[in-house]
């Protein structure tokens, strides 16, 4: 794709430039609705937690410093994106690409790491209500380390990342791409190891990502059948309040007077003895789950599921990028020898990742009542 230019009669960098972008075009569209898209986004957010509401509970901590990093991530690596397919062979500046495989992986990884946080939070307060809890300093401080932790795993793109020259042997033509950096036509050990190590540390937060949200919502599965189960005994126990009995000896005492009952009263009364039984049992066993029933209220669970859905879309997001990398890593010409659609593609599943970014505000828009509120004054005003 870009050294095959047999089909041309004559050619020039700028043309060669411009037959790529030209073909590039619909994933330059996307990523610009991405850019638009995403730091509207981002900002209804951070005015609405940052300046409508002033100090966001701690339950809600998270979601504007996620916010103002997803719209940093979403702004670089779109942005950075748009500038590439508009100059696929044009990229010169070795500094300008190594800043933005420095910057895309830095905000990347420091929004990636805050889901593992926000999970971490979120796992605690529901599986282990009575246990240690993350409080705000412990908070702030996980903040700093993840800060810290991405600048560490970001330092290495500028080493690895770099303008590297593309040769047309056809037309003897050089353009330039900002892409992983080649020495003597073989890549560096250290870029393989770098790669690895990011391989490593992506799958690890995956796997920890799902064990606790599996770990979690199974609570949330057993508090629901609590619940359920609880408003089937209510429902019951209102059975014909006013001509069946109050009790279960009363229940008992109208059979053995030799009435008779119809079937419903007779099944009243039963439901109604083997809820009395049931009532006494949980309210006896003084249990963990039986307090913890009464303590997660509709609210957490509601934010709960509003980070799992977001950290799902993560998931299913950033999945394509880890094997797309792999696979470059892999085959040096991965990107060099495939069609146009091929390129558009696979450049499309790429990119994909910065949906994680973007689609972040529709979901509280979507799942939180207080956000949708503040909004909603916001716009009136």
């Amino acid at each position: 794709m870009f050294q095959n230019g047999s089909n041309m009669t004559a050619l020039t960098l700028d043309q060669w430039n411009d037959a790529v972008a030209g073909i590039l075009t619909p994933l330059t569209v996307v990523l610009i609705l991405y850019l638009v898209v995403g730091c509207f986004g981002n900002l209804s957010v951070i005015y609405v937690y940052w300046w409508r509401i002033g100090t966001p509970s701690k339950e809600r901590f998270f979601i504007p410093i996620l916010a103002l990093v997803d719209m940093s991530s979403c702004v670089v690596s779109a942005g950075s994106g748009v500038y590439a397919n508009l100059h696929p062979l044009k990229f010169e500046s070795n500094v300008g690409c190594k800043l933005v495989a420095f910057f895309g992986v830095l905000f990347a990884t420091v929004s990636a790491d805050l889901l593992v946080i926000i999970a971490v939070d979120r796992f605690l307060k529901i599986c282990f209500p009575f246990g240690t809890q993350m409080t705000l300093y412990w908070k702030r401080v996980s903040l700093v380390a993840l800060c810290v932790a991405g600048t560490l795993i970001a330092i290495p793109a500028l080493f690895v990342y770099g303008s590297v020259p593309v040769y047309n042997p056809v037309y003897n033509l050089t353009g330039w791409r900002c892409v992983n950096v080649v020495q003597n036509g073989r890549r560096p050990i250290g870029e393989l190891l770098y790669k690895a190590l990011l391989f490593d540390y992506v799958m690890l937060r995956f796997i920890a990502l799902t064990i606790m949200y599996v770990r979690i919502g199974k609570v949330i599965c057993k508090h629901f059948k609590r619940h359920a189960m609880r408003h089937k005994r209510t429902r019951s126990s209102q059975c014909d309040s006013n001509t069946l009995p109050s009790t279960s000896q009363t229940c008992i005492g109208q059979n053995t007077k030799g009435g008779k009952s119809s079937f419903r009263e007779k099944y009243c009364c039963a439901t109604r003895i083997l809820d009395r039984i049931a009532s006494d049992f949980d309210s006896s066993r003084n249990g963990r789950d039986s307090v913890h029933s009464h303590k997660t209220d509709r609210k957490g669970l509601r934010l709960t599921f509003m980070f799992m859905v977001i950290t799902g879309i993560y998931i299913l997001t950033f999945g394509p990028k880890v094997v797309l990398m792999t696979v470059e890593t892999m085959n040096d010409r991965f990107w060099t020898t495939m069609t146009s659609d091929e390129l558009v593609g696979f450049r499309f599943l790429y990119t994909l990742f910065i949906v994680n970014n973007v689609i972040n505000p529709f979901i509280y828009g979507f799942l939180d009542d207080h956000f949708k509120k503040e909004l909603r004054k916001a716009c009136i005003l």
